[in-house]
C-alpha cells in the first residue's frame, strides 16, 4: 500500500514535471518564433529603407535632370529674347540715324 501511494506520488510529480516542461517548451518555442519574427521584421525594415533610399536617389536624379533641361531651355529662350531685343534696338537706332541724316541733308 505504501508502495502504491509512493508510486502515485511519483507519478503525480512526473505528470507535474511533464506539464511544466510542456509549458516551458511552448514558451521557448514562442520566444524563438518571436525572435524569428523580430529578425524578419528587422530584415524587411532594412530592405524597405534601402528601397526608399534608392527611390529617393532616383527621384533626385530625375529632378536634377529635369531642372537642368528646363534651365537649358530657359537660357536658350532668354538668349533669343535678348538677341531679338538687341536687334530691335539696332533697327530703332538705324532708323533714328537715317532720320537725323535725312534731316541734315534737307537743311
Amino acid at each position: 500500500r505504501e508502495e502504491e501511494s509512493t508510486k502515485e506520488m511519483y507519478s503525480l510529480q512526473l505528470e507535474t514535471l511533464a506539464k511544466e516542461n510542456d509549458v516551458a517548451l511552448s514558451k521557448i518555442r514562442c520566444s524563438k518564433s518571436l525572435q524569428q519574427l523580430t529578425y524578419q521584421l528587422l530584415a524587411e525594415k532594412d530592405t524597405r529603407q534601402e528601397e526608399l533610399k534608392s527611390r529617393l536617389e532616383r527621384i533626385g536624379k530625375d529632378i536634377n535632370a529635369s531642372k537642368a533641361k528646363w534651365e537649358g531651355s530657359w537660357i536658350e529662350a532668354s538668349a533669343l529674347r535678348i538677341e531679338k531685343k538687341n536687334k530691335q534696338k539696332m533697327d530703332d537706332l538705324l532708323q533714328w540715324r537715317k532720320r537725323e541724316v535725312d534731316g541734315l541733308i534737307k537743311r
